[in-house]
């Protein structure tokens, strides 16, 4: 039934019910898709929790027999149907059944390579809402912001739609448009925004000098080739800043969705010791479980003042590893409060190149905190004004570079005596 299993940390479904799923993915289902309505041949079909299935059956036959679109959707459809129908009965944003070409997505999505508009969206207060524009991507040239509720999409209303349904809806051929209609939370006026669609190759891992021995890294997503391009940049900043002359190291996750969850352990596990508790995953019974650094880091004894930027675009992975450095690197966090987004995915790729995403566990930063729905408070809040403009200077970023450069060993008394007086 699975082919494998992978554990990710998604805000959303860039792609991204009823008991009677189960019975029929699990169980066994036969049905001869060339005729409608079809006949079907039921295996295994006794519910290993004895729940009876007459009421769900009904409403198959009624639906197969009576409905006016009945010749436009096949047996399969239905199936399918009923196992997305499943997946949202857990009223869990984060737990859904993805078709062929949703799982695909999805895919493409984790690995940095899709046709699209370059944004990752999530879900909040039952509505699709835009978590982050990727850098370079179409959507950001065109002023999508991160906190943008979409309304529709080409006119079509998109209001209380299923998130993956909205994605099938944006996503699209390079070179072609679509209109959004967005709207800002506390906001009366809508804008309508129309992107162009393009191919999106994103690397996930960038670095710039910012002088005085201050290295900055942008880390935009964790992705699937996320810690090879980590490793190749650590290794590049030890080389021409020098472990002797590097002063400070600033990770900038704002906007930064997450994504895979072993690429947080694998970014934090540099400035730890091996063994060190990254997060911890508690699940339903439970149990707590440490996922732990997966070796000494190369950044770990250089005494370097690390600075994490963060923003309402930073979720998941992206606070696993901000709180993973503050709590175990002494990292100072600058910005604004994070998404907010504590739980464990796990994808299960089926036979028939679906999959099924599931909510597994939460994860708590390593003083055992859950950020879900509430976020990570940053040490230092500075906001972006509302009318930043791309080419302004940095307000953030500024910050980030004052406080990197600060003389060791001063650097915690100083910040803890800044965060006092704001």
């Amino acid at each position: 039934m699975f082919k494998n299993k992978s554990t990710i940390l998604l805000v959303i479904g860039l792609v991204v019910g009823a008991l009677s799923g189960y019975q029929l993915g699990i169980n066994g289902f036969d049905a001869n898709l060339n005729k409608f309505p079809p006949e079907i041949n039921i295996k295994n079909s006794t519910s290993p929790q004895n729940i009876d299935f007459s009421e769900y059956w009904k409403v198959w036959e009624i639906l197969r027999k009576n409905s006016i679109y009945r010749n436009d959707i096949s047996a399969k459809d239905m199936v399918v149907g009923s196992m997305k129908g499943l997946a949202s009965s857990f009223k869990d944003p984060y737990t859904h059944y993805l078709n062929t070409k949703e799982n695909q997505q999805l895919t493409e999505t984790i690995e940095g390579k899709y046709s699209g508009i370059g944004a990752e969206l999530g879900v909040k207060e039952n509505n699709v809402i835009v978590v982050s524009p990727l850098d370079g991507s179409p959507a950001k040239k065109a002023g999508l912001k991160a906190g943008d509720y979409i309304l529709s999409v080409d006119k079509k209303n998109v209001v209380g739609m299923n998130i993956n349904e909205v994605v099938n809806l944006i996503r699209g051929e390079k070179g072609t448009n679509v209109t959004l209609q967005v709207i800002k939370k506390g906001e009366e006026a809508t804008r309508d925004i129309t992107i162009t669609r393009d191919e999106i190759h994103i690397d996930s891992v960038s670095w710039k000098d910012k002088g005085n021995g201050i290295a900055y890294i942008r880390v935009s997503r964790f992705g699937t080739n996320t810690n090879a391009e980590w490793n190749s940049i650590v290794d590049e900043i030890l080389e021409k800043i020098g472990s002797d002359k590097l002063q400070g190291v600033i990770i900038d996750v704002r906007q930064d969705p997450g994504g895979v969850l072993n690429s947080a352990v694998h970014l934090a596990s540099e400035f730890l010791d091996k063994d060190t508790p990254v997060i911890w995953q508690e699940t339903a019974d439970g149990t707590q479980t440490p996922y732990n650094s997966t070796r000494k880091g190369k950044f770990k004894d250089l005494n370097l003042n690390i600075v994490v930027l963060i923003d309402g675009g930073s979720a998941s992975a992206s606070e696993i590893l901000a709180g993973a450095l503050r709590d175990n690197a002494n990292a100072v966090l600058i910005g604004v409060k994070s998404f907010g987004k504590g739980t464990i995915q796990e994808s299960v790729q089926l036979e028939n190149n679906d999959a099924l995403n599931v909510t597994i566990a939460k994860w708590l930063t390593p003083t055992k905190e859950w950020v879900h729905k509430i976020g990570i408070t940053p040490d230092i809040q500075v906001k972006i004004p509302d009318d930043f403009k791309i080419g302004d200077a940095d307000p953030q970023l500024a910050k980030a570079i004052e406080v990197a450069g600060m003389e060791k060993s001063s650097f915690l008394s100083n910040i803890l005596e800044k965060v006092k007086t704001l």
